[in-house]
């Protein structure tokens, strides 16, 4: 292979790579990143199954970058377990997102617990959501979970709340 061959291969694979993370970020409007203590009560959902962790950690500003720079993959993800078999999160808008750092053996993720409010609820249900978890025992595809893998900048494990 030529210089010039291996030249054109790195910036074909640059810009693929550049464009492919362009497509796959978002940036939500409202998302907060709990603190350890606060994330380990986001795990404890009434109405849907969230993952088994070993323990916590503070998520830092660069997992969090890398996971704007992959959230629209969630879109593509189905949920496998109660409730909601095989439904998507067809809008990433409308929610608020809060993320908390998880480790599963060994391995970092960053749980996202997502939920749709309006005034009412930020005012009365919601006041510290920014602050203190949104556990909510029903709703449906208004509330869901799911889990990124920092190290492959994957996400897996969607659930939703069940239906009431």
């Amino acid at each position: 292979m030529t210089g010039k061959t291996a030249l054109a291969l790195l910036v074909h694979s640059l810009i693929f790579s550049v464009v492919y993370a362009q497509s796959s970020r978002y940036a939500p409007a409202h998302s907060t990143i709990l603190n350890t203590a606060q994330g380990e009560k986001c795990l404890k959902q009434c109405s849907r199954s969230t993952p088994n962790v070993d323990g916590f950690f503070k998520v830092s500003s660069h997992d969090s970058i890398l996971l704007v720079q992959n959230f629209k993959k969630i879109k593509k993800k189905k949920a496998q377990a109660c409730c909601f078999v095989y439904t998507g999160v067809k809008s990433l808008d409308q929610y608020y997102y809060q993320y908390a750092g998880v480790v599963i053996k060994h391995k970092k993720y960053i749980y996202s617990n997502a939920f749709v409010a309006g005034p009412y609820e930020l005012s009365k249900f919601l006041k510290n959501w920014r602050k203190e978890p949104a556990i909510i025992c029903g709703g449906g595809t208004g509330f869901w979970g799911i889990l990124f893998d920092i190290a492959d900048e994957s996400f897996s494990q969607l659930a939703f709340n069940g239906a009431k």
